[in-house]
């Protein structure tokens, strides 16, 4: 009988024994984190502020290559902006020289003369010198292909000639070398101020007043330039057309004979 009851006893506890285990299998955990991978393409997790950091920091070194917070890729169909080469500079303006050669065959050369003149005049130049039967006048060189266009008018062109000379780079080479003058002339006069005997304020003043001229020289022939780049030169000469006489006549016609077997205009 007492070993009956000790059997029933033993039977009692094993009983509660796989029950207690049974149920806390089936408890879930309260602290520890729990997670799962969804498809691979994130984590879902719950727990505390440890748990989720650790779980983070799992995630992390499971998968280097992917990132939770992802910068988006570039637009490649947003318009770029693309820093354009700084614009050549505009080369300097051109300094042309134009002048024009003229003959003139009309009646009364003298009147043509007087003619030229007040045509410079009128069109805003000048008359730079004139004689008997030519003139050398100065009209802007705009203005020069006008002027032509008159004086052809006043009688018949014999010749016609009309230039152009470049002086551009005498120009800027003059500029170049005015702004060194000035400058090594602004040096002598501090060098001057500082002169502590009558030897060296004499030596600074001969060298200032070489550099002086030169620096005159250069001026007088820039304004020489700029003068004749906005002025234009037209020489001008008139003369009464050639009548010749009987005989004259025949080698004429024969001149214009024999070239025109030659030449075709």
């Amino acid at each position: 009988m007492r070993t009956l009851h000790i059997l029933a006893v033993l039977a009692l506890g094993v009983s509660l024994l796989g029950c207690g285990a049974a149920s806390y299998e089936r408890a879930p955990s309260v602290a520890g984190p729990r997670f799962a991978e969804s498809g691979g393409r994130g984590v879902a997790f719950h727990g505390g502020a440890t748990g989720d950091a650790t779980v983070t920091a799992q995630a992390a070194r499971r998968a280097p290559g992917r990132a939770f917070a992802r910068a988006e890729a570039p637009d490649e169909s947003a318009p770029r902006t693309v820093a354009s080469p700084a614009k050549d500079k505009a080369d300097p303006a051109r300094y042309i020289v134009r002048s024009a050669y003229l003959r003139i065959e009309r009646k009364d050369p003298e009147n043509g003369v007087k003619a030229a003149s007040e045509l410079a005049k009128r069109l805003g130049g000048w008359v730079q010198r004139t004689e008997n039967r030519s003139a050398t006048i100065m009209v802007p060189a705009e203005k020069l292909d006008a002027a032509l266009e008159e004086l052809g008018r006043m009688g018949k062109v014999a010749k016609r000639d009309v230039r152009g000379e470049d002086v551009t780079e005498e120009y800027l080479d003059l500029r170049i070398r005015l702004d060194n003058l000035e400058k090594a002339r602004l040096r002598y006069l501090d060098l001057l101020n500082k002169a502590q005997n009558v030897g060296e304020t004499l030596s600074v003043e001969k060298e200032l007043e070489r550099i002086t001229v030169d620096i005159e020289r250069l001026k007088g022939r820039l304004t020489y330039l700029e003068r004749v780049v906005r002025f234009s030169t037209i020489q001008v000469f008139f003369e009464r057309p050639t009548n010749p006489g009987p005989v004259g006549w025949v080698f004429y016609i024969l001149y214009h004979g024999v070239k025109w077997l030659f030449v075709w205009d």
